[in-house]
């Protein structure tokens, strides 16, 4: 389980936006047609086999199918889980093992939440990137969550209650919220400010 700490609660739990596998599956579609329709004719006019025909469908109907369901795990098994406790990128390889990258919230001090949608295409389906610096005593350090679904309305909500757990917890509040679009690549639309909300 995720939650393994005294009082954790889960805040945010994203896997990519669906159009990500969906892309997947198109290129390998794009590749097993043109190559099932050439090992067709090479069997039927030159071979002139009905059997070598057969079990080359066969077998790249098999591979189609792997493929696919292995586009489709890799997408279920990766986790973006948020909670008040820290923050974990989980990769699960069903029956292999799983990688886990963490930040715990307690060792760090946010500064700043961006929401990114690179282009129209992106805003049309609501997809985008979320990241998360993080002002360390050695270092900065930056989490991103990766193509997910609705990045702003994750943004914000993220802004709000971190800076709560920050003020629980009575650290100095002070996280910025930046959402960028395609044809504004630095103007800070609204910062989020020890608890106030300013329109630039």
């Amino acid at each position: 389980t995720c939650v393994t700490l005294p009082g954790e609660e889960i805040l945010v739990a994203k896997r990519e936006h669906k159009f990500i596998p969906f892309i997947s599956e198109i290129v390998i579609f794009s590749l097993v047609l043109p190559l099932s329709s050439i090992g067709a004719l090479i069997s039927i006019f030159l071979l002139q086999s009905i059997t070598i025909l057969v079990s080359f469908l066969l077998l790249m109907g098999i591979l189609t199918i792997l493929a696919i369901t292995k586009v489709i795990i890799d997408w279920y098994f990766h986790l973006y889980i948020i909670t008040s406790r820290k923050i974990m990128e989980i990769r699960v390889v069903p029956f292999f093992g799983e990688r886990i990258d963490d930040v715990f919230l307690d060792q760090v001090r946010t500064t700043e939440i961006d929401a990114k949608i690179p282009t129209f295409f992106h805003e049309f389906i609501n997809m985008g990137n979320v990241t998360i610096a993080f002002d360390r005593p050695s270092h900065d350090k930056v989490f991103m969550l990766e193509n997910i679904p609705k990045p702003r309305q994750t943004a914000m909500y993220l802004c709000d209650a971190l800076e709560h757990l920050m003020r629980d917890t009575q650290e100095p509040p002070g996280i910025w919220f930046q959402q960028q679009k395609p044809s504004e690549h630095s103007r800070f639309h609204e910062d989020i400010y020890n608890g106030r909300t300013v329109h630039a």
